[in-house]
């Protein structure tokens, strides 16, 4: 009975390798680059190689290329150096590379994506973008707003003159002071 289903797994493996080789060639080649790792990609190259611009930029001077594929794990990292193809990866094809890739734990962490930072771009995404630059960080909310940064900053002022004025420990004000630079950096 083991034996019968450790025959019938190795099967089923088998063929899923033979399928996926078989979709995997139906895709266009990609630019040369290092060979990769299995599973980790690049990774221990580029930390070996500090600073990474560099060992890209000696990789395609080494190739002879003006165009790199890293693989980087499982994503592949395409790195451009010719400003003509670079124009045609921002210009022309910008919908496909810009987008974020759909992932577990960006849905789950923005909560079905409802935040800007972790969607991924479509038309969802360039709603959420036109509302945050022109109804939140516009310059009239920023005008609107203030009067009420000059009112915190005022009473975060009159607070340490307070303080000072009645003695206080060193420890005690830097924490405050920690305290009250996190609190203008929110406002």
């Amino acid at each position: 009975m083991i034996t019968l289903f450790l025959l019938l797994v190795s099967i089923f493996y088998m063929v899923y390798i033979m399928l996926n080789k078989f979709l995997s060639s139906n895709q266009p080649p990609l630019p040369p680059g290092p060979t990769p790792l299995p599973y980790i990609g690049s990774i221990i190259s580029m930390l070996r190689n500090k600073p990474t611009f560099r060992w890209i930029h000696r990789m395609m001077d080494e190739m002879n290329t003006n165009i790199l594929c890293i693989r980087v794990g499982k994503v592949h990292v395409i790195a451009v150096s010719d400003t003509e193809i670079a124009l045609e990866f921002l210009k022309d094809t910008n919908g496909i590379f810009s987008s974020r890739p759909d992932t577990m734990s960006a849905y789950l962490t923005s909560d079905g994506y409802l935040n800007t930072a972790l969607a991924p771009m479509g038309d969802h995404w360039k709603k959420m973008k036109k509302i945050l630059f022109n109804e939140i960080l516009s310059g009239a909310r920023h005008k609107w707003l203030l009067n009420k940064r000059s009112e915190e900053y005022d009473n975060i002022v009159r607070y340490f003159m307070c303080t000072f004025a009645y003695g206080c420990s060193c420890v005690r004000m830097s924490i405050e002071c920690k305290m009250s630079s996190e609190q203008m950096t929110r406002v």
